[in-house]
């Protein structure tokens, strides 16, 4: 075999490397084609993340307004004292003066945290004090004026400046770290408009993750305001009237545009106490209260209310007559085997139409009831919108106008006569909400049942009550009797008033438990339209619950009426209220003690001493 020679086999193998060669470089140069042209933006993205942090800069919530544009719902400026670690070991003896100094000035507890230590050798922030007044915010920018490890960051958080004030209205907002979102009211119903843009900022750190550079990438756009229906004024004075102790409800609204001018619920919450984090103590004694209910917004029995729907189907179904009907209240009558009584055991003599509505007697009540089918004073009090939603942007209560149909499809049962005549006096299965009771005052007087609105921008919608003019005004010479020598005789020391009104005692429960507890009492109506002098007419809606008779109700309707009129001549002497004008670039916020500043006046404070707030 011929053997060949040496150097065939060096150049033989040396072309073997050279290929190799070619193939591993050809290899290598396809690899970062494919990496760097094809899979470029990939590969940018992910060397991006190892010094760029992206930080969400929460929008500044809209203001939620009165009818004048006075803040009823702002937002408030949060300043938070920050240390910024510089990536020491351990404290410098100058770090550590610092800290006993903080501690001095703002009687804290700093030393020895070792959250701190942690933050300080990572190059990470950490919260010193997470809120602080605007008072000790001087404090700290005067005495550390320009320190490293110090920096103030100022946020923006809901505020509530009134308390408890239209909480049913507003609702409240949840700002923790699981949940930052409206959660009952306006502020649920109008999150998104409210809520605003939020914007985004471009941090960059170093290996260490010390902050080096920070740049706003996308501006916030704050939220747009709301302008309620709400009168700041009237809320006030309602928002007085009732005891801490009473629950119900109180609405007072415009008949003739359905504005809502105040609304109140008892009891109430403050909704400044769910910004940040809930005690167990705070949340349990709200689950016993239930304070999140809105009352005027809740059914309840009628009671003697119902009788303006009874006598008004008795007149339309000439059952009733203006001259020549008149009845003898003994006190009871007997119908079926069955006693029936009337709210004076006594009895009220003989009465005629209008007296029999003006001292609510019961017995012409269960006269019409004898005579008239359920079915038909059904059909007079959807009329006059009971037992149906009013329209109002809020959840409500249907309430409840029982009919013969409504009884076999939920008990199976035929509907009996005497029932009927419980229903004509308001009681049986009738439920209604204050709010539709609102609305019915307000048709028997104008002539026009009215959708309730809450925001200024909500269209107006009347539609025309079938009543005939007649018959409203048989109700509303009627209710004006009341007032002059009826149930609602307390009212009538009130001058310069035009006023209609009824007023009801409710049953909870039977007759002989009403002596085993407050729970088992009557609830107190109170149902009123009325003007003063040349103003625009209101209706005024009072529930009291669990209170024994109406005479309560009454007295605070008393109560309402004075301070309105008092408001009314004020107003008189000045003139009106100008609107304030609400501007993204110069959004009003209140410190916490209640003194209002701005982002740009913070700001200033913050930048003569060496600091600038964040965007």
């Amino acid at each position: 075999m011929k053997r060949l020679p040496p150097t065939y086999l060096v150049k033989n193998r040396l072309r073997l490397i050279g290929l190799f060669i070619i193939i591993l470089c050809t290899s290598i140069g396809l690899a970062l084609v494919y990496f760097q042209i094809y899979h470029a933006d990939t590969f940018r993205k992910h060397s991006r993340r190892n010094f760029l942090r992206y930080e969400k800069i929460t929008s500044p919530r809209g203001a939620i307004l009165d009818r004048h544009g006075r803040l009823l719902a702002t937002n408030r400026p949060v300043a938070r004292l920050v240390w910024r670690g510089t990536g020491k070991k351990k404290l410098s003896n100058d770090q550590l003066e610092l800290l006993r100094s903080i501690e001095r000035v703002l009687n804290i507890s700093l030393l020895g945290d070792n959250d701190l230590l942690e933050a300080e050798g990572r190059c990470k922030e950490y919260t010193l004090i997470e809120d602080l007044s605007f008072e000790r915010l001087g404090i700290i920018m005067e005495q550390f004026p320009a320190c490293a490890n110090l920096a103030v960051v100022t946020t923006a958080t809901r505020y509530y400046p009134h308390g408890t004030v239209a909480s049913h209205i507003l609702g409240y907002f949840r700002d923790t770290e699981h949940h930052r979102a409206g959660t009952l009211g306006l502020e649920k119903l109008f999150e998104e408009q409210l809520r605003g843009q939020p914007g985004a900022r471009e941090n960059m750190v170093n290996s260490c993750g010390k902050l080096l550079i920070s740049r706003e990438v996308e501006a916030a756009q704050a939220g747009r305001p709301l302008q309620t229906t709400i009168d700041f004024d009237l809320q006030l004075i309602v928002e007085r009237l009732m005891d801490e102790e009473q629950d119900g409800a109180i609405i007072v609204m415009d008949p003739l545009c359905g504005d809502i001018l105040a609304m109140i619920s008892r009891p109430t919450f403050d909704p400044n106490m769910f910004i940040g984090p809930i005690s167990i103590d705070t949340w349990e004694q709200c689950k016993r209260k239930r304070p999140f209910i809105n009352r005027a917004l809740s059914s309840y029995p009628p009671a003697s209310l119902f009788k303006l729907v009874t006598m008004a189907a008795g007149l339309e179904e000439n059952v009733v007559f203006e001259q020549g009907t008149c009845w003898n209240c003994t006190g009871s009558i007997e119908y079926g085997g069955r006693i029936y009584h009337c709210n004076r055991r006594a009895g009220h003599g003989t009465l005629d139409p209008y007296t029999a509505l003006a001292v609510s007697c019961n017995i012409p009540c269960y006269e019409i009831g004898k005579r008239l089918s359920v079915d038909i004073l059904a059909r007079y009090a959807q009329q006059l919108g009971l037992g149906s939603p009013t329209g109002i942007l809020f959840a409500e209560g249907r309430g409840l106008i029982p009919t013969a149909a409504w009884k076999r499809k939920k008990f199976r049962q035929s509907w009996w006569k005497g029932e009927t005549m419980q229903v004509a006096i308001g009681q049986s299965y009738t439920l209604v909400t204050p709010l539709q009771i609102a609305r019915m005052t307000g048709a028997i007087c104008t002539g026009s049942l009215v959708r309730p609105r809450i925001l200024l921008e909500e269209s107006i919608d009347k539609q025309p009550v079938t009543l005939s003019p007649r018959t409203r005004k048989f109700l509303m010479k009627s209710m004006s009797q009341m007032i002059k020598r009826g149930t609602g005789y307390a009212l009538s020391s009130l001058t310069d008033f035009e006023l209609y009104a009824k007023t009801g005692t409710a049953q909870t429960t039977i007759l002989n438990r009403e002596t085993q507890g407050k729970k088992f009492l009557p609830h107190g109506w109170f149902a009123g339209y009325g003007s003063y002098k040349n103003n625009q007419p209101i209706v005024l809606v009072i529930l009291i619950e669990n209170t024994g008779s109406s005479r309560v109700a009454t007295a605070l309707a008393k109560k309402f009426f004075t301070e309105y009129k008092k408001q009314a001549e004020k107003k008189a002497q000045k003139p009106p209220i100008e609107n304030h004008t609400i501007r993204s670039s110069q959004t009003t916020f209140l410190s916490s003690g209640g003194k209002e500043k701005t982002l740009k006046e913070i700001d200033a404070v913050l930048t003569n001493i060496g600091q600038k707030i964040p965007d």
